[in-house]
């Protein structure tokens, strides 16, 4: 599962080729540019981490005490698995 929609993905794929590309022709606002596509992948990635920690908290903080095993079970689970992808960058 992606953290960000294909059509961010794209969007800001072609602004970083944008950047490339415009190098030979003026490499500071190439690099500028890149700057800014960076910028905005790290907020959208960002934002888009805090919104799948905000699920998966409320998943099971929401059940309290009433939380079954397999509920924590789920996530750990995911807590396990989107922090390995972060590890993994």
């Amino acid at each position: 599962m992606s953290l960000l929609a294909q059509s961010d993905r794209d969007r800001l794929t072609l602004r970083l080729q944008h950047a490339l590309g415009t190098f030979v022709r003026s490499p500071r606002e190439a690099v500028d540019e890149a700057d800014t596509a960076f910028a905005d992948a790290t907020t959208r990635v960002t934002a888009a981490l805090v919104e799948r920690r905000r699920v998966i908290d409320s998943t099971h903080r929401n059940l309290g005490s009433e939380a079954e095993t397999e509920d924590l079970r789920l996530a750990l689970r995911q807590y396990r698995e989107i922090t390995l992808r972060l590890l993994r960058m």
